[in-house]
Formats: C-alpha cells, sequence, structure tokens
C-alpha cells in the first residue's frame, strides 16, 4: 500500500513547538504551533517568516537571558544537545510571556552541510505562571496592577499587568496602560508627599500602604487605599510589584464632609482654630519642605466691638460674613484664611517672596479699607483692619510660634493707630 505524507501539515498539527535556526541563527523553518506561540510574524512583501525578531526570553527565575544563553546559542558553542531548558519568552503580540522546555540539537543540512539548530518547545505556561493566582486576580473585586520593580524609563515603575476591575474602575483598557506607569492615574490633586513616601518604599523594596486620589480615563478624580506589596521570585530577588487599590471614594468623601464640618467656622465659613491647626500645619510644613517661602498674618477688626454694643451681634455677624467673603475674593483658591476668635483672623499667604506676600496683606488692607459693608439699606459700614505679619526666614518653627510672633506684630500696629500692616521684628 503506498502511503502519502504531507510531512509539512504533520508538523504543523503537532502540539510542540519546531523551530529551526542556521549557523546564522536565522529562523530557516518555524511549525504553525511554534508560529503561534512565539508570536511570530511574515514579512509582508515576500510572505517569508521574519528571521530576525525581538527575542526577550527569561530563565526559570523570571531574569533575562543574555543572548549567549539562548538555547541555539548554547548548542553552538558547547557543541551538545539541551534537554527541558527551561525558559519564557516574551510574545510580542500579547505582551505576555509564555513558558517552555526547551530541546535543542545541532543537525546537518542536507544542502550546505553547515550546522543547523533544532529546537523544539513543551509549552509549559499552565504549570508556571510569572504572576501566581492570575485567575483568582483576574476577577477580584479590587483594583490590581503588576508593575515591574526595576524602573527601566526613568518614570515609574513599568505597568505589565491589570485586571478587570482596575478597568471596571479606572475607564482604562488594560492594552491602553500597560508599557505605561502608574502616575498615568495621577493628577492635580494628587499628594506629592503622599507619591514621595511610596516611591521612597518601592526603591528599598519595602510594602507600602497608603490612601491616595487618582484619576480616571475621564478626569474624575477618585479615592483608593493603596496597597503594595513586593513579589520576588524563586531566588528571593523582587521582580514585580503588585498594587491592590480598593475604591474607598464613597467613604473617604463623608469623612471629609465631617473633618470639614469639623475644622470650619459655622458662620464665616472660613478655617476655625482647629482647622488652622490642621491645614496650617500642612501648608507650612510642604513650604519648609520645598523651600518656598510663606508669611503668617493676623488680622483684627479695628472697633468691631462698637458695631456689636451699637447694632447688636446679628449684624456683627453679617459684617464678619461679607468680611471672609471679600477675603476669600481677593485671595487664591490655595491660600489659608481662619476665624479664631470673635473678630481675629488669620490669613496665610505662600509661594512668592516675602516682600510681595507682604504687599498682598497691605492689598487687603486698602481693599477692606475702601469697601462698604451693607447690612441692610439703612446700616451700612466703613471698616479698617490691623496686621501684624510672621515671615517664614528657614528656621524650623511651628504654627504656635509664627502665631505669637504675628500677634505681637499686630500689639504694634494697634499701638501705633490702628489700620496698618506691620512685621514682626525681634529687635
Amino acid at each position: 500500500m503506498n502511503l502519502t505524507i504531507d510531512h509539512e501539515q504533520l508538523l504543523d498539527s503537532l502540539t510542540i513547538g519546531i523551530i529551526v535556526f542556521n549557523n546564522e541563527f536565522k529562523i530557516e523553518y518555524a511549525n504553525q504551533t511554534c508560529i503561534n506561540w512565539l508570536g511570530l510574524t511574515s514579512d509582508l512583501e515576500t510572505s517569508n517568516l521574519i528571521t530576525d525578531p525581538f527575542w526577550t526570553i527569561v530563565d526559570k527565575h523570571g531574569d533575562l537571558l543574555a543572548t549567549e544563553e539562548f538555547p541555539a546559542v548554547v548548542v553552538a558553542r558547547t557543541q551538545k544537545p539541551l534537554c527541558n531548558y527551561e525558559i519564557g519568552v516574551l510574545n510580542h503580540t500579547t505582551n505576555v510571556y509564555s513558558w517552555f522546555l526547551c530541546n535543542a540539537y545541532i543537525e546537518k543540512s542536507t544542502k550546505t552541510q553547515l550546522d543547523n539548530y533544532v529546537l523544539t518547545f513543551t509549552n509549559i505556561s499552565d504549570q508556571k505562571e510569572i504572576i501566581p493566582f492570575k485567575d483568582i486576580v483576574a476577577k477580584a473585586n479590587d483594583a490590581v496592577i503588576i508593575s515591574q520593580a526595576v524602573d527601566t524609563k526613568g518614570a515609574g515603575p513599568e505597568i505589565v499587568y491589570v485586571n478587570e476591575a482596575f478597568s471596571k474602575l479606572t475607564g482604562y483598557s488594560s492594552t491602553e496602560v500597560i508599557g505605561k506607569t502608574p502616575s498615568i492615574l495621577s493628577g492635580e490633586k494628587t499628594s506629592p508627599i503622599t507619591t514621595k513616601k511610596i516611591m521612597d518604599h518601592l526603591t528599598q523594596f519595602l510594602p507600602v500602604r497608603e490612601e491616595v486620589i487618582n484619576y480616571k480615563k475621564d478626569g474624575k478624580p477618585y479615592w483608593v487605599d493603596l496597597n503594595i506589596v513586593p513579589l520576588k521570585n524563586s531566588k528571593g530577588i523582587v521582580t514585580h510589584y503588585a498594587s491592590i487599590e480598593r475604591d474607598i471614594t464613597e467613604i473617604k468623601d463623608k469623612t471629609l464632609n465631617l473633618e470639614k464640618l469639623a475644622k470650619t467656622d459655622t458662620l464665616t465659613e472660613a478655617l476655625n482654630r482647629r482647622g488652622l491647626n490642621s491645614d496650617g500645619c500642612k501648608a507650612i510644613e510642604s513650604a519648609y519642605e520645598s523651600g518656598r517661602s510663606f508669611i503668617v498674618a493676623m488680622m483684627d477688626i479695628d472697633h468691631f466691638k462698637t458695631i456689636n454694643d451699637t447694632f447688636g451681634h446679628d449684624v456683627g455677624d453679617v459684617v464678619l460674613k461679607h468680611l471672609t467673603d471679600l477675603l476669600k475674593e481677593n485671595l487664591r483658591a490655595r491660600d489659608i484664611v481662619a476665624r479664631i476668635g470673635g473678630e481675629e483672623f488669620v490669613i496665610i499667604l505662600e509661594g512668592d517672596p516675602p516682600p510681595i506676600l507682604i504687599k498682598k496683606v497691605e492689598f487687603l488692607r486698602q481693599i477692606i479699607e475702601d469697601s462698604a459693608f451693607s447690612v441692610s439699606s439703612d446700616i451700612e459700614f466703613k471698616l479698617t483692619c490691623s496686621f501684624g505679619i510672621a515671615q517664614s526666614d528657614f528656621t524650623t518653627r511651628t504654627i504656635n510660634e509664627l502665631l505669637k510672633q504675628a500677634d505681637i506684630a499686630l500689639y504694634k500696629s494697634k499701638s501705633n493707630g490702628r489700620n496698618q500692616v506691620t512685621v514682626y521684628s525681634p529687635s
């Protein structure tokens, strides 16, 4: 009986991959299984298999192999066959590693009598994953990001995997973020202090947990409880980081609203003393850390007791509210305004040289003097205010020390006739 065998079809139907390199390590042949596994492509003009793909191969520990350690090169160098050589090969089409047991041997070309190198691959990806428990992670309710432990781009560790929950939370698909860095999620309100703390931990290969404001693809901010843990290979070397992100936006919004109420003066909606101690301390600490200049100004309404005694506290309350609105209208959103007593306010300005910040306070004093405060159709006030300023000199002082200096300067303004600005001087 004559039997005709289509050898190429037979090789393509095998469940093992086969690839043949010539003596210049160019691909002479690959069966269809190998083409699919390794993501090989064909030249569009000649339809020939591209013979010099960009290979990314790692050993069984996940460490990158040098070219001289590639299976075909090892066989060429040692002139000995290679058995059950475990490697991971990055498929650049899917950006996923596949794992193989590779056997390699030398075979003489029938045409040239030169060495060819035959490699066979058995796919063991189901038995070995670079990211453990991948199926569980993929279906987890919390967002998961896997990034490289080494910063190869100078902009942060590169993302290599995100799960479905991440895409649902952020609006980014996996293809949009893989290859990018987690900074793609940062935005205007993301704390640089928190970001620095996280990076300090990662550079030391330490776990870290923080609450962070991130931004979705549509620009909407959200809060996450971020827990980052290092992932080690079998050698104990940290190769990746797993970032588990739980959406806490709703909880955080409620907490922040309660905190805002606790820190806000109910009459004027400026910060109260508690809010000044919290936000003021943070502003001063941030200014010291970044080397920005700042001033702390205390302000007192001149003869405010007369208004209360003459027209009643209800009218006085309206004046306080109007004055606070006037201050906020003429200050930046990041500037701090706090009411710490009946008619006493504290203003913290930062970011410009002290002379400019002092001029801003003088500008506020003039604006108040020039404004008319209308309480009703028949009651209108002209107000003046006195100011005392403590300015930064880059010696670390607490907010209470700065307030004491500003209060001493304020006292001088009042003693010298009110409606003026005095800068604290120790002499």
